[in-house]
């Protein structure tokens, strides 16, 4: 998802811009909290309170029709397997 988002945040930011990491940040948060459907909708407003063109909001557009698969993905667990600190021995 991340990529996306970084996509998506490049359609309000100008590349490079650190301003962009808070951003990305929050949403990525609210989809982990599963707040899928609140990230959809403020993604979809920022981009009109922006002006943004259909050209313009293609990141977002992207970023949205993903979030909306992790929407319909409720009730599925997705379990997370974190290494330890010698995951790399062996």
């Amino acid at each position: 998802m991340r990529p996306t988002q970084w996509k998506a945040a490049w359609c309000f930011y100008q590349d490079a811009d650190p301003a962009a990491e808070p951003w990305v940040a929050g949403h990525a948060l609210k989809i982990l909290a599963g707040e899928v459907d609140a990230v959809i909708t403020a993604l979809g407003q920022q981009a009109t309170d922006a002006g943004l063109t259909a050209q313009g909001r293609h990141g977002i557009d992207t970023c949205r029709s993903l979030s909306e698969l992790l929407a319909g993905a409720r009730g599925v667990t997705f379990n997370l397997a974190v290494p330890g600190p010698n995951w790399f021995a062996g």
